[in-house]
């Protein structure tokens, strides 16, 4: 039998049968590998009673029992107490100082607009915590906004889990209870392909649809994932993070045959995007 003398050793042994894809140096992200698991769903019990979407922030359940007694706060001890109960629905917005969400920087087409904020990514906003405070008696300082407050509500203080069991690259059987890290792969590739919008994918998969010409200079076409087909004042494709203005993961689990006719078809269908 071959015994990994470390973790690293762990991470980089190939066994025999299993695909290259399945190994993590051939991951993309946090969806590694696609079709085996998807390591989102590792995250979502990163905090010990909470149960959060990795991918937006949001507290989708809590077990004010589980962090009452694992140490944690079931009430906020701020000045205006509030209960972690009612945080169902908001999103992390500070942990332990760290800001969750930051606005982007570089150039702006109009910049008395201001630019956006967007979700920093986990695996590299939490590492710090996670090494420092996962798994042992020290807890975290959370914030969170909720969608009827202007103000964020919080601290409150939250224990957080070790994701790995120790000197180990094996998942810890608490952070992912049976079934749940297959859970999101009924569509992974529905999922990912709207996953970003950053302009990291492979060539199957377009930044831009509808361009007739690619040797004309001035040809623009359009953002495939921008609902409405908007174009700047200079006939240039709309690049947008506005969420009302692109596509969501319902639409394209729903109705991918309309709004993926550009892959199914080989050419794009604008009178399927409002269907």
């Amino acid at each position: 039998m071959i015994k990994a003398k470390n973790v690293t050793a762990e991470l980089q042994f190939r066994g025999r049968g299993n695909p290259p894809a399945a190994h993590p140096q051939d991951a993309v992200g946090n969806f590694f590998p696609g079709l085996e698991f998807n390591f989102q769903n590792v995250w979502k019990r990163f905090f010990v009673g909470l149960e959060v979407l990795e991918h937006g922030a949001q507290v989708t359940a809590v077990n004010e029992d589980e962090v009452s007694a694992s140490g944690g706060d079931i009430v906020s001890p701020g000045p205006d107490p509030v209960s972690l109960s009612t945080v169902v629905g908001a999103v992390f917005i500070q942990i332990d100082g760290k800001q969750t969400w930051q606005q982007m920087a570089g150039p702006l087409d109009d910049p008395s607009a201001g630019a956006p904020f967007i979700l920093l990514e986990w695996s590299n906003m939490l590492a710090e915590v996670h090494a420092a405070k996962g798994g042992t008696d020290q807890t975290v300082a959370c914030f969170f906004q909720r969608p009827e407050d202007q103000a964020p509500v919080g601290p409150f203080r939250l224990k957080v889990r070790r994701l790995l069991e120790p000197d180990s690259a094996l998942i810890k059987r608490e952070t992912s209870l049976p079934g749940e890290i297959t859970e999101s792969l009924c569509s992974p590739w529905q999922t990912d392909y709207i996953g970003c919008a950053c302009y990291y994918w492979a060539s199957n998969r377009p930044d831009y649809v509808n361009i007739t010409d690619p040797e004309t200079p001035d040809v623009t076409g359009n953002n495939w994932l921008d609902t409405a087909r908007l174009k700047k004042a200079d006939g240039k494709p709309l690049y947008t993070l506005v969420e009302t203005n692109l596509l969501q993961h319902e639409d394209v689990m729903q109705d991918w045959e309309s709004k993926f006719q550009f892959i199914v078809k080989g050419k794009d269908a604008p009178d399927g995007l409002g269907s």
